[in-house]
């Protein structure tokens, strides 16, 4: 009996655990890494302008490597940018990246873009295979805590079965007594 219980409880717990990982496979989402060089003269440039309904979340490395130095805006986070020097610009669950640099002279240079995209709405899909694994495995801690407190009390049982046979009797004789003391013996 034991071998099945701990063999239900291992099942139950690699269930839980394919399922959860069947969470991260369906969980929506793609990684974008892009490097593009820009050139700018005496303007303003628009990079990107995305806008979704998943959340963005990662970095825009902005490098200069020839000429003036530039104004990089990303989701109005303002950083001036001098020849042969890197910033970085991090994007934090937002649905909007709009980039912009500018110039007052002639520059070259390049940025580099990491994006991930999520999702925080709720896939049905995902949203019953979270609730399915939660249920087995409550399911299997609740089964196993019963049967852990049953096989205690077979236990207790069996120790006092095993005992020596003298010994049960003495018990035997005591509680006899002792209801006789008491005037609950019935004879």
């Amino acid at each position: 009996m034991r071998l099945k219980n701990k063999s239900l409880l291992k099942s139950s717990i690699i269930i839980s655990l394919v399922l959860s990982s069947l969470l991260l496979v369906l969980h929506p989402t793609s990684s974008d890494y892009t490097k593009k060089d820009f050139v700018i003269n005496n303007d303003s440039k628009e990079l990107l302008d995305l806008e979704s309904d998943l959340y963005f979340n990662g970095s825009i490395s902005v490098t200069v490597t020839t000429g003036d130095s530039i104004n990089a805006t990303v989701n109005g986070v303002k950083k001036e940018i001098a020849l042969d020097e890197t910033k970085t610009f991090e994007i934090n669950n937002s649905s909007t990246v709009y980039f912009v640099i500018s110039s007052y002279g002639y520059s070259q240079g390049f940025y580099e873009l990491e994006l991930d995209l999520y999702s925080t709405s709720g896939n049905p899909i995902t949203t019953t295979i979270g609730i399915l694994a939660a249920f087995i495995l409550a399911i299997s801690v609740v089964s196993f805590y019963l049967r852990a407190r049953k096989i205690a009390k077979e236990n207790e049982e069996e120790d006092e079965e095993l005992a020596d046979p003298e010994t049960v009797r003495k018990r035997k004789e005591a509680a006899g007594a002792e209801k006789k003391f008491w005037g609950l013996d019935d004879k």
